[in-house]
């Protein structure tokens, strides 16, 4: 008698597969040409939904991870999730002015993960981010001379008429692009080391 296949360790292996190749791609690409393809993010949701959707038929989602991995969480927790990353990301997407590849790699994360998992990776992303740039920052420019452009930038947006805003070169310190994929990568790695906080 053949033992039946364990099905959940099969889906999760498939499940990491595509977060390690969704995240491959989408650093290199994005450190390279500051672009995150659409094939990567749309061929990574379009996997998040078969494997979420074969674990709902096959009874198998929403078990608790081996070593961490993260494992299917079902169909509804899939979309729900990727809903949840979209609308996070496209929130800061019209504040902040990130890429639209960033909000299209949040929905798939949100897929690949759940909700949870998902928008704690968007968290830990942007923490990893604000500190390497602010310690390039400070290492390029020095730490009084940061905070002088910050306190000059802050304060043009809250009184404008009695503070005038930094020269260009100055606005540009504070918004240089940066390429969020691999720091999507690190919030990854941050979340399933330590558990998601949501």
């Amino acid at each position: 008698l053949q033992p039946a296949p364990n099905w959940g360790s099969a889906l999760t292996a498939v499940n990491v597969a595509v977060l390690v190749g969704l995240l491959g791609v989408s650093s290199y690409t994005d450190c390279l040409w500051r672009k995150i393809p659409n094939w990567a993010t749309y061929t990574a949701f379009l996997w998040a939904l078969a494997i979420n959707a074969a674990a709902t038929l096959l009874g198998v989602s929403g078990l608790e991870p081996a070593a961490r991995f993260p494992a299917p969480v079902g169909i509804s927790e899939s979309l729900f999730g990727a809903a949840a990353g979209f609308s996070v990301m496209l929130a800061v997407f019209r504040l902040a002015g990130s890429g639209a590849g960033d909000v299209k790699i949040a929905a798939a994360l949100g897929g690949l993960l759940g909700a949870g998992p998902g928008v704690t990776v968007i968290v830990w992303c942007h923490i990893a981010a604000a500190v390497v740039m602010v310690g390039g920052l400070i290492w390029q420019v020095g730490p009084l001379a940061l905070l002088k452009v910050f306190a000059r930038y802050v304060g043009a947006k809250l009184f404008p008429t009695r503070i005038a805003a930094p020269v260009w070169s100055d606005r540009k310190l504070l918004c240089g692009e940066v390429p969020l994929a691999p720091f999507f990568a690190a919030g990854t790695i941050i979340t399933f080391l330590q558990g998601p906080i949501l």
